[in-house]
């Protein structure tokens, strides 16, 4: 998905590529917070979904992970 940087609080409004993933329940919100390159999910519950901005910042191998457990907690 491609959005406007502006609509995840980054200082810019130019298009950037994300990914949405599920997350532990009420854990989302403070992983998000904490970890840079990730935000609370742009378009679902905060809760339990992140948004990961997919610019390099977070790398490869966590993305990969992310994936993974989103996958088990949606199967």
């Amino acid at each position: 998905m491609v959005v406007a940087g502006a609509k995840l609080g980054l200082k810019t409004d130019e298009k950037v590529c994300i990914i949405d993933l599920k997350f532990d329940k009420n854990q989302a919100l403070d992983f998000a917070e904490n970890t840079p390159g990730i935000y609370p999910g742009y378009h679902m519950n905060k809760m339990n979904w992140i948004t990961i901005v997919l610019d390099e910042s977070v790398d490869d191998e966590m993305v990969s992970e992310l994936i993974r457990k989103s996958y088990l907690l949606t199967d």
